[in-house]
């Protein structure tokens, strides 16, 4: 698996169901039938993920709209997005791939 960085581009998986229910999301994984929930901040990236997107990109509307530190803003953006790869709610986007 790729390691995460800022210049890695994520987009959301195309097999997640997401609902936003009061500034929290909720996402259902229908490879695993589990669900996933999100909190304001984790909702906001995963609404800046739904096209494939570089996480430098990501870091940086993160500090744009909330009051947070860049280099707090990346370890937090990269946290997220890893365990989201992790549980296949996103991937990777390499060169070599079309925009989901």
């Amino acid at each position: 698996m790729t390691e995460l960085s800022l210049d890695v581009s994520v987009t959301a998986a195309d097999n997640v169901l997401a609902r936003e229910i009061e500034g929290d999301t909720v996402l259902l994984s229908m490879t695993q039938s589990e669900y996933y929930g999100l909190n304001p901040t984790g909702t906001r990236i995963w609404q800046l993920l739904q096209r494939p997107c570089p996480l430098r990109d990501v870091r940086d509307a993160m500090v744009a709209e909330f009051d947070v530190d860049p280099v707090v803003a990346a370890k937090d953006v990269m946290a997220v997005v890893q365990d989201l790869v992790t549980h296949g709610l996103a991937r990777i986007v390499f060169d070599d791939q079309s925009p989901a």
